[in-house]
């Protein structure tokens, strides 16, 4: 059953005017006057039952006449349905706040109109039919705060910057007096998938008190052509990926400018759904900055049909490897002999290891740990940087030491909790290796898929994963798998350095095999050498040292420098040029995040002080306090009341 409430209770203060139209009644009653009959034979019997028949009009009089005073009065108060959450939309006193999702993807085109246009569209509509008292704040993004809606109207432009909802609702929780103020919150989005995903976990720490309107944008039979993993393949041709999403693409034209030089236009065809890998050639003598690839096309989203792509460029990756150092030193020495990528090299020990170190290391090998420090357990478990190389070597006498809360198999159980389901094995007789290929680019250049050299005496079983790299017997030597914060992990069933486990640090395979997994872990994460998300740090490579850098943009114009910053923000796709000092310069691609193009929607949940309220649904409600029989009852009793107070008059007979 609904239950019943009032914007404006203040107003039945005026049902004390009933106790004046009952007094009044009485006032107006006639005075009886006494006659005397002789005789009442010659009065009819209707006589008496008029009186009576008056009587009982004059209190029905009275009634209706009640009833309407109150009606009107309840009508004042505004009544509204505690379950109808557009009802706060005609609260004179509620305040509204409202949120227009500000990602990339709010630039779809329907109608020629964004989607993010028809949200400020709708939020004048919005600030005509409130009331008079009520407040409309639109929340700033840039600034983190509400800001009081003025009456002009707004032009949408969609931010590359990463959608940060939960200063949203911070903003909210600490702006919104709820014990003093009545609110209603407006969320403006297209709802995609992740979007929707931060919205439901963020509903349900807000307030009881606090009404919350999720406005679906959803475009209707979404379609979107997109580009995606463009790099410059070599130096007369570029590479990439077209999709075709919701829609057939049918001749596409894709071209290639780098500097003031285009490619010849080429056409393509992609059937809905589909992806297909193109090459384009280009200039070499245009192709040292770098350029971009364009689909030209009609497109309702057109921020993904330009991708850019710049040379690719050696850079150091720092390695930090923790445990046992002495142990561990091999590994160092192969890192410093195989390749010059790989600098610095920093050995610790597990109770030295700081989370300067960790956070400062692109690749971090766990190997022979016989102790971790507080720093490092609580970086493992919480640090969600998707951007670290993880390799975990476990040692197959780990599981006695699991209840000191120490050595690697205990660390990586924190993380991936399947990891006590394996065992221990120890052999008399050692195990070979064997690769799944020699073509792939972890195995290719390798003679032979058996390395007979090779022998393991212990190894733990059942590492978890994607196997990489088999034993002679077919266990798993070496997988991949992802944890719970998405970070990569390389997991390896024995130890890699000075040990008695196996003989892998003697043998020629050992030097290309650390080289190969480190080359591996680098492909395998988020950040690519030369290519960055808008809106995500990137990491100083010069930082606590004494180098600075510039950063130019496409136009060769100074925009920032490198100096004593851990990480700097780029907010606009395109090419920079980073020039540090006395070194030699290169160039960074800030890309677009591809899951702005994917077109997958969900509704949010609805919880018990939220609401999904369609486009033309708000409007309705903005149009007309009450949709539907509710609004009108009152009128319609009203009415009938109004109709029988005249059915009730006495007509003077003449």
């Amino acid at each position: 059953m609904n239950e019943i409430s009032f914007f404006r209770p203040e107003f039945f203060w005026a049902l004390s005017f009933i106790g004046i139209i009952i007094l009044l009644h009485f006032l107006r009653r006639p005075k009886t006057v006494r006659l005397d009959f002789s005789s009442l034979r010659f009065f009819h019997n209707d006589a008496v039952r008029s009186n009576r028949t008056r009587k009982i009009r004059k209190i029905l009089q009275l009634l209706t006449r009640i009833l309407i005073v109150a009606l009107l009065i309840s009508l004042f108060a505004a009544p509204y349905k505690n379950n109808d959450p557009s009802g706060n939309l005609h609260n004179p006193q509620c305040n509204v706040y409202c949120w227009v999702d500000p990602t990339m993807s709010m630039e779809y085109l329907q109608n020629q109109t964004s989607l993010g246009q028809k949200a400020h569209d709708l939020l004048d509509s919005l600030s005509r039919y409130l009331p008079a008292s009520s407040r409309l704040f639109l929340y700033d993004y840039n600034d983190k705060k509400f800001d009081l809606k003025g009456n002009e109207s707004e032009q949408f432009k969609g931010s590359y910057k990463p959608l940060d909802m939960d200063n949203l609702f911070e903003t909210v929780l600490s702006d919104i007096d709820f014990s003093s103020e009545q609110s209603l919150l407006l969320l403006f989005s297209d709802f995609q998938e992740p979007v929707t995903d931060k919205t439901d976990s963020l509903l349900k720490i807000l307030p009881g008190q606090l009404t919350v309107i999720c406005v679906p944008l959803t475009p209707q039979h979404p379609w979107n052509y997109s580009m995606k993993d463009v790099i410059l393949a070599n130096e007369e041709s570029v590479q990439g990926t077209v999709c075709a999403n919701g829609r057939d693409l049918v001749k596409g034209r894709l071209f290639c400018e780098t500097g003031n030089m285009r490619t010849e236009t080429a056409l393509i065809d992609i059937k809905n759904n589909g992806c297909v890998n193109t090459r384009l050639r280009i200039s070499g003598k245009g192709n040292l900055q770098g350029g971009k690839v364009v689909l030209d096309i009609d497109d309702p989203l057109q921020f993904d049909n330009i991708s850019f792509f710049a040379p690719q460029r050696e850079q150091n990756h720092r390695v930090l490897i923790v445990g046992n150092r002495q142990k561990n030193s091999v590994i160092a020495s192969a890192l410093n002999v195989s390749d010059k990528r790989w600098n610095p090299v920093i050995l610790k020990d597990g109770l030295d290891v700081t989370y300067t170190d960790l956070d400062s290391a692109d690749i971090i090998i766990v190997n022979n740990v016989s102790g971790i420090s507080k720093q490092m357990d609580a970086f493992m478990a919480a640090y969600s940087g998707k951007e670290k190389t993880l390799i975990c070597a476990l040692d197959n006498s780990d599981t006695t030491v699991q209840a000191s809360e120490s050595g690697s198999f205990t660390l990586l159980n924190k993380v991936l909790k399947d990891v006590s389901s394996g065992k221990s094995v120890s052999l008399q007789t050692p195990l070979t290796l064997v690769l799944p290929d020699t073509i792939s680019d972890l195995w290719k250049g390798f003679p032979r898929m058996r390395l007979e050299e090779v022998a393991v005496y212990g190894y733990y079983d059942r590492i978890p994963g994607e196997t990489l790299l088999h034993l002679g017997n077919g266990s798993g030597f070496m997988s991949q798998i992802n944890d719970q914060f998405s970070r990569n992990w390389i997991i390896l069933a024995t130890p890699i350095g000075i040990t008695e486990k196996n003989n892998l640090c003697e043998t020629g395979f050992f030097v290309p095999f650390v080289d190969r997994v480190c080359r591996y872990g680098i492909a395998m994460s988020s950040r690519s050498d030369n290519s960055i998300l808008t809106g995500v740090p990137y990491r100083n490579p010069f930082y606590n040292s004494e180098i600075s850098a510039s950063v130019l943009d496409s136009d060769n114009r100074l925009i920032n420098m490198l100096q004593n910053q851990s990480s700097v923000i780029f907010d606009q796709p395109g090419i920079y040029k980073i020039v540090p000092e006395g070194k030699k310069p290169y160039y960074l691609t800030v890309t677009i995040d591809p899951d702005e193009s994917m077109l997958s929607y969900r509704l949010p949940d609805t919880l018990k002080n939220s609401v999904n309220m369609p486009p033309d649904k708000l409007l309705s409600a903005l149009n007309s306090r009450q949709s539907g029989f509710f609004w009108f009852l009152p009128w319609i009793i009203l009415f009938c009341l109004i109709a029988l107070e005249i059915l009730l008059w006495e007509r003077k007979r003449a």
